[in-house]
């Protein structure tokens, strides 16, 4: 007691004193952070002198020292090493000392599994009892006792002192440690049986842009990489006329990579007020300043437009789990749109998009693309980001679906209530004839839809009827910047031509639907030369001609992915291809 009463009022204000001069200072010596590690081996020695064990003064040691900027330096110091070198030896430890051949002759199971229940049913009881008092869902307070039941190291070590101490024996060391290991794998089985990822993302579905009102509030996660690409972005959000009575609410996320062995430990989730604190990881690949300009980036929307509402976040994760963070974020504020930039972004290049691209940011896309909450959109930057006028020609392409519904939406709202800045040109594609035939069920598996649930072609026939009736009747006849056409097409030459037509227009923004929906031979055969098949077929043909405007491509949330992961196989098999002929279609 005096031990730990000398390492609370005394040793911790000296501790934190000289922590705090060094890191006003931005001191960074090699010796003195390893002088205050070499702390917790004295402490194990005083403990370990004083009849206890040398784990208590450590783990007391931890305990008084202050929280911030230090702790986060000494976990990402130490933490290549523990992860890398202890830890295995310690499990290597463990595993080694159990004895499961006494266990099995000695016919402990039934002992172990009565062990296990002794264990995790107080523990969940416990949780219920106590959220009760909360109000929290049962299936929640189930969830959080499960959580709960999930042991790790600090549980194997107490065994490994038991056991030093001859407190256990080796048959019931083994029993306790494979109840320890059973309850830590079941917990996270039992978890995602509960919270079915595609369930929880259900409630999302009227949450669509076509089904909101122009009078609500618009929620975006807004994602970027770099600068550049929040720029970009912004210029795009403030096309969304946000006024009083439509506000638009923005969630600016920085996808910052996090590097090193430590990535699943110490990924982050940082509010912009907090990114000083955590933004100069060494694991991370963005220094402080390129944070604030993004954050700043997106603050100026706010400061030029009263009905625009911003919150910025720095997700600093590994790129092969980022996605998950992008869903969370889109889930817990509820957004309508999710906003991506596409992989390839134009550095004075004329033909399309001939630029090598980034292969990660394009994992990314797919994997959001493959479980969003919400409907999404990928952005082609030319020029975007560039533009200086505050007035835009967006031409929006209409052939029919979910996706081309939803795209038509989002143009809606750029020249919605009036906005005589941006004028629409929308250019509904009929199909007739051979295009219009439907395709082959049993089609090649790179270029097949996936069916588990079929889209009714009549319903969105109706839908897509009823969907443009509605435009025309509010949007075309009381807004003289917004122009409504209708093209035949017969084949798949036709399309190229009058896309290439299209593309002769001075226009800004592209906006087209990705294509989920159209079970037609034309767009199946298209599948199969697409180079990005994430932009489906209208919007590869656009990415790949020499336009040089930009393109949204968008995805509305609640029908049925593509299936990406062969496509884009093939995609890769294509990628010395630039641009899409009328040779290649033939």
């Amino acid at each position: 007691m005096m031990f730990i009463l000398f390492c609370i009022f005394m040793l911790r204000p000296l501790i934190t004193k000289y922590i705090d001069q060094n890191m006003q200072q931005d001191k960074k010596n090699n010796s003195d952070w390893a002088f205050l590690v070499m702390g917790a081996f004295v402490c194990s020695y005083i403990t370990d002198f004083l009849g206890t064990h040398p784990a208590v003064g450590c783990f007391m040691y931890g305990l008084i020292l202050p929280h911030g900027r230090f702790t986060d330096l000494v976990m990402e110091t130490l933490d290549n090493f523990v992860s890398g070198a202890i830890s295995p030896l310690f499990f290597f430890r463990v595993g080694l000392t159990m004895n499961l051949i006494a266990l099995a002759n000695q016919n402990c199971w039934p002992l172990m599994v009565l062990v296990i229940l002794l264990l995790s049913t107080p523990t969940v009881l416990g949780t219920l009892i106590a959220t009760f008092f909360f109000e929290l869902p049962t299936r929640d307070s189930i969830g959080m006792g499960l959580l709960l039941n999930s042991k790790g190291a600090l549980a194997l070590i107490i065994l490994n002192l038991a056991l030093d101490r001859k407190i256990f024996s080796v048959v019931l060391y083994t029993i306790m440690v494979c109840a320890i290991l059973v309850m830590t794998i079941m917990a996270p089985i039992f978890i995602n049986f509960m919270y079915k990822p595609r369930k929880r993302f259900e409630n999302f579905r009227l949450r669509t842009i076509e089904m909101l009102r122009n009078h609500t509030e618009l929620r975006i996660l807004s994602c970027v990489h770099n600068i550049d690409q929040a720029t970009c972005m912004a210029n795009l959000l403030k096309t969304f006329n946000a006024t009083r009575i439509s506000p638009l609410r923005v969630f600016g996320v920085h996808l910052v990579e996090l590097t090193g062995r430590a990535v699943v430990a110490t990924a982050l989730l940082v509010d912009h007020r907090e990114q000083q604190t955590h933004s100069e990881s060494p694991n991370s690949t963005v220094s402080q300043p390129k944070l604030k300009r993004i954050t700043n980036t997106f603050n100026t929307l706010q400061e030029e437009n009263n009905s625009i509402r911003v919150e910025n976040f720095h997700v600093v994760s590994a790129y092969e789990t980022i996605y998950q963070d992008i869903h969370n974020l889109a889930e817990q504020n509820r957004t309508a749109l999710i906003l991506l930039p596409f992989q390839k972004q134009p550095h004075g290049v004329i033909d399309g998009l001939a630029e090598t691209p980034n292969e990660a940011y394009r994992d990314i896309n797919l994997k959001v693309m493959q479980e969003t909450p919400c409907s999404m959109a990928l952005l082609v930057d030319r020029g975007l980001g560039s533009v200086s006028k505050t007035n835009l020609h967006i031409v929006m392409v209409f052939v029919g679906g979910p996706d081309d519904r939803e795209a038509l939406a989002i143009a809606w709202r750029m020249v919605g209530l009036g906005n005589p800045r941006n004028s629409l040109s929308v250019v509904r594609i009929i199909l007739v004839g051979e295009a219009v035939e439907a395709s082959i069920s049993t089609r090649n598996d790179e270029t097949q839809w996936p069916s588990s649930k079929s889209v009714d072609d009549d319903r969105q026939q109706v839908l897509d009827e009823e969907y443009i009736d509605l435009f025309r009747f509010k949007a075309v006849y009381n807004n003289d910047s917004v122009t409504y056409s209708e093209e035949e097409v017969h084949n798949g030459e036709e399309l190229i031509a009058l896309l290439k037509e299209l593309e002769k227009v001075d226009c800004d923004l592209f906006i087209v639907g990705q294509g989920n929906g159209r079970n037609t031979i034309v767009f199946s055969s298209f599948m199969e030369w697409c180079d990005n098949p994430e932009l489906g077929v209208i919007g590869d043909i656009v990415a790949s001609n020499s336009s040089q405007s930009s393109l949204l491509v968008v995805k509305q949330f609640g029908y049925e992915e593509m299936d990406f992961g062969k496509q884009n196989q093939h995609a890769k098999q294509c990628s010395t291809r630039t641009s899409m002929s009328e040779t290649h279609i033939v």
